[in-house]
């Protein structure tokens, strides 16, 4: 589970807590009433989530990056883990809200007689912490519900049974150090909002994906061969803004493939990919970037730019300009005269040009929606919109690109490369010039 960030301090959601009192409660009468795997599945598979937007609105959710981690994405993650001796290793979530993640690994650990002494052998084997002591009440109620239904005798109070899942702890993963340190295996699923850094990063200054802080630290924290297994935004994938932070952890860790898991949920409008880490022995300088030579891309030929209107901050002062937006800028025609109008005093753009609409979904139709503006006019362009100028040539080589953008080979390169919902200048750039 993850939950916004403001100034490098996490903070709770304004829901927070009310729908794990009550998800507690369902916990504590479970135990109380000799639960049967059956009767209790729901607890144990995706609940927690399920309770939380109990009375949370999605808009909520989608903007403070709270997002509980599905049951069958949990099992994803874990199977990307290699573990030779799963009684032997130590696996950490420094976001762990109500145990999403650590629940299959748990289900993996072996048992004891009762359920007392089968904790105390998970609690060697399994570390956690959130910044929510009502997250981490859930999070040992739900481990002492799972030993229940795999078998073990249910010999103390509730109470006493959490008491024994110490190493499940109230505490922010940005600020803990050895449990990082210690893992052989680190697991999350990490805040998703916006963060402010106080100090700049030397990929980074201003405001971060909070996801890319919680894979920077497990990254440099880790131990030599250490395995890190993520659930992160696609923005840290394909984002041109985090082309230095992708440098920067390369530094540390190895990474295989990524799997592209698409959108997360209904109710979190942000599509996500698993990779798996591996700490690297030494630390190696990042490389530099080097373009294959061999392939023309669209940057070659085009510069690539964002609209500079930026409708509800900039005041219309300054000369008067046509003024394309989103909703004018008709999909895949050629426009001359653009009947909207607006005073500003930024950069305006002389046809010919293209451009694209950057909000863009994976799977749904063209990636790459593009209009080509034509005439003599120089025209103010909104920030929705992505401005391709030619380097050399004119109205062809623009016309070319339309038939480039609207063919399917760009479509399955997008969608294999940019699953982010909004296109950047870089990942446009790098088309491939077919």
């Amino acid at each position: 589970m993850n939950s916004e960030l403001l100034d490098g301090r996490r903070e709770l959601p304004r829901f927070g807590t009310r729908p794990y009192v009550k998800f507690v409660n369902e916990l504590n009468l479970a135990l109380g009433s000799s639960p049967t795997k059956r009767s209790v599945v729901h607890l144990l598979n995706g609940r927690a989530g399920e309770r939380c937007l109990d009375l949370v609105r999605p808009q909520s959710v989608r903007r403070l990056g709270a997002f509980f981690t599905p049951s069958n994405i949990a099992q994803r993650v874990v199977k990307q883990l290699t573990v030779a001796k799963w009684d032997h290793a130590f696996f950490f979530d420094p976001a762990c809200g109500a145990a999403d993640l650590l629940i299959p690994i748990a289900k993996k650990l072996p048992l004891r007689p009762a359920v007392s002494s089968t904790l105390q052998l998970w609690n060697e084997r399994i570390w956690g912490c959130d910044i929510s002591p009502e997250f981490i009440e859930a999070a040992r109620l739900r481990l002492v519900l799972l030993a229940v239904t795999r078998g073990c005798k249910l010999d103390d109070t509730p109470t006493n049974l959490t008491a024994l899942l110490s190493n499940l702890f109230v505490a922010d993963g940005l600020s803990v150090s050895d449990q990082y340190s210690k893992s052989s295996h680190i697991v999350m699923n990490p805040p998703f909002g916006r963060v402010r850094i106080e100090n700049d990063r030397p990929w980074r200054e201003g405001t971060v994906c909070a996801a890319a802080l919680f894979m920077e630290r497990a990254a440099t924290l880790a131990s030599t061969a250490a395995q890190i297994v993520a659930l992160l935004p696609e923005v840290l994938r394909t984002g041109t803004s985090y082309a230095q932070w992708r440098s920067h952890i390369s530094q540390y860790v190895t990474r295989s493939k990524p799997r592209s898991i698409g959108l997360f949920s209904s109710y979190a409008d942000v599509d996500v990919f698993i990779q798996h880490f591996k700490k690297r022995e030494t630390s190696v300088s990042p490389k530099p970037h080097r373009k294959n030579s061999t392939h023309s891309t669209i940057g070659d030929h085009f510069i690539v730019n964002v609209g500079t209107v930026v409708p509800h901050r900039h005041p219309k002062l300054g000369a008067k300009f046509a003024y394309l937006h989103s909703k004018n800028a008709s999909p895949w025609d050629e426009i001359q005269r653009i009947g909207e109008t607006r005073k500003f005093w930024g950069r305006t753009f002389a046809p010919p040009f293209v451009v694209l609409r950057r909000t863009s979904r994976p799977g749904e139709g063209h990636r790459a929606i593009a209009t080509l503006v034509l005439g003599k006019r120089r025209v103010a362009v909104e920030n929705h919109l992505i401005v391709l100028l030619p380097r050399r040539g004119s109205v062809p080589i623009c016309r070319r690109l339309m038939c480039l953008l609207h063919s399917s080979k760009t479509d399955v390169v997008l969608d294999q490369t940019m699953r982010c919902r909004h296109l950047t200048t870089g990942s446009v750039s790098s088309l491939p010039w077919f």
